[in-house]
């Protein structure tokens, strides 16, 4: 008999797993609480991609590239959409909330209650919310956030930008790259925590811009608003002024309003999803998958647990999920990528310059990659700055998720010339 799933969340995550799940022969009901493609595809991931596409290409066409904008969202849902309903996909709008493990009530924004559900399981993929603190509240008009992009109608002469990780980065870029004065606050974390700081160090140098002015350490704790600027404040005692802010200081995961906590041995007002490598959670039949779980807020990570959980929730046995072979990547100019580890008692690690392949040599392109290498010769990690920086690590987030020897990719040479020679070049190079 067909299982019957429920999925919670019409993002990026929410759809994988629906397919997943429909793939293996499921009944598929996804609950959203907005239009297909959640905040990632409307107002965050794919808006800022449009954005900084542009940026590259120096096109400052402004309304023209929120019409693109706008129509990439609408054809990926369209798109999405379409295939879940030749699927059988049933797709539910409004709040899902857990009665017990076995029931999911609907309902609408003013509370009305719209369906009641009693799946054999089901899979949490409702995403993530923007974190502001006290005082770095966005306003949507002088200070905003990654959702207010598509709504600017021009862009302002100076803007400060709150946050070094990855959206505060792409942004920094982003606002630079169009000519706006850029001030970019890093708290005492500086760029890109959690990245490699000799992949760091290049990418710091190759952000250097006229337009760009990095503060560190500056740890932003209130913004004033006035009629015509902002004054951030930071805990170091400065202050800088500029026409609007940016604030992008972390992401939690949204299920506040799932009811969990009914879940529970014990009363509590919060409850923590747990997840094993199958998306299973600490509550049987229940399973959750992406931001809602994860520290690091990835979209292909996301969507990769999200297959998992709804391959498992089917009745398959897919292989459980790797954090090891998921790439970070910062789309930023240059770009940057990572994935696996680069550090360790067991690692030694190569440092190679885009200089060992053709490519770069008839664009004229910069870029450094490192390799990281157990005494076993199977590959630990890897790191790029440079063009398509992520698309060249991409081998090897497969070599680690299949643990494949270097050895087995020693003589493999990739079409020439093309970035996709990088990664098999720095193989060679590291001398495993």
């Amino acid at each position: 008999m067909d299982k019957k799933i429920v999925i919670i969340g019409g993002g990026p995550a929410g759809v994988e797993a629906a397919k997943s799940a429909a793939r293996h022969g499921a009944r598929v009901t996804l609950v959203s609480n907005e239009e297909i493609g959640g905040r990632a595809i409307w107002h965050s991931l794919l808006p800022s991609k449009k954005w900084l596409k542009a940026a590259r290409q120096g096109d400052k066409a402004f309304s023209r590239l929120l019409q693109r904008i706008d129509t990439a969202k609408k054809q990926w849902t369209t798109y999405n959409k379409k295939w879940l309903e030749e699927h059988r996909v049933e797709i539910v709008y409004g709040h899902a909330r857990y009665m017990h493990a076995r029931r999911i009530d609907v309902y609408a924004a003013d509370n009305t209650k719209l369906d009641e559900l009693c799946p054999d399981a089901s899979i949490i993929a409702s995403g993530s919310r923007p974190v502001f603190p006290e005082g770095l509240q966005p306003d949507g008009k002088r200070v905003i956030a990654p959702r207010f992009l598509s709504r600017l109608k021009h862009l302002p002469d100076s803007m400060i930008v709150i946050g070094g990780g990855v959206t505060g980065t792409e942004s920094a870029y982003l606002f630079s790259a169009f000519g706006v004065k850029v001030t970019w606050l890093w708290d005492a974390y500086g760029l890109l925590p959690g990245f490699d700081a000799d992949i760091r160090k290049f990418l710091a140098e190759g952000l250097k811009h006229p337009a760009l002015d990095i503060k560190h350490p500056a740890t932003a704790i209130h913004i004033e608003r006035h009629p015509d600027n902002v004054r951030v404040q930071t805990r170091e005692g400065a202050a800088y002024t500029a026409d609007m802010a940016f604030v992008a200081v972390g992401r939690n995961g949204d299920v506040a309003q799932l009811g969990l906590n009914v879940l529970a041995d014990e009363p509590t007002e919060t409850v923590h999803l747990e997840v094993d490598g199958y998306g299973r959670t600490q509550f049987e039949g229940i399973y959750a998958a992406g931001d809602v779980v994860n520290r690091r807020k990835i979209a292909n990570q996301a969507m990769a647990q999200a297959y998992i959980a709804g391959a498992h929730a089917a009745g398959a046995e897919p292989e459980p999920f790797d954090p090891q072979a998921i790439i970070s990547a910062v789309y930023s100019e240059p770009p940057l990528a990572q994935v696996g580890m680069l550090s360790g008692p067991d690692i030694r690690t190569h440092i190679t310059t885009y200089k060992a392949g053709l490519l770069p040599h008839i664009y004229q392109e910069n870029g450094r990659i490192k390799l990281a290498v157990r005494s076993d010769g199977t590959l630990s990690g890897m790191a790029a700055c440079g063009p398509q920086a992520p698309d060249i690590i991409t081998p090897a987030a497969m070599m680690i998720r299949t643990k494949w020897p270097l050895k087995k990719m020693e003589s493999f040479f990739a079409a020439s010339p093309t970035h996709s020679e990088l990664f098999f070049e720095a193989l060679r190079n590291s001398g495993f």
